[in-house]
């Protein structure tokens, strides 16, 4: 299993708990789920790359 992204957690510690307890195992290693000021990182990204001339949507 291999984990892509991250996971929205109030702590790493729940971040981890959760993956442990979802992946039954088979995981080797594990994320801390992007907690904190980390958390909704992917929407300032995207909010950055809205107004850029360069990036065009797909339709």
């Amino acid at each position: 299993m291999h984990l892509i992204g991250s996971y929205p957690a109030e702590s790493a510690d729940e971040a981890v708990r959760a993956m442990i307890v979802g992946s039954r195992g088979r995981l080797a290693h594990l994320p801390d789920g992007e907690t904190g000021d980390r958390r909704n990182w992917v929407v300032g990204t995207i909010v950055s790359l809205r107004d850029h001339p360069e990036p065009r949507r797909a339709p």
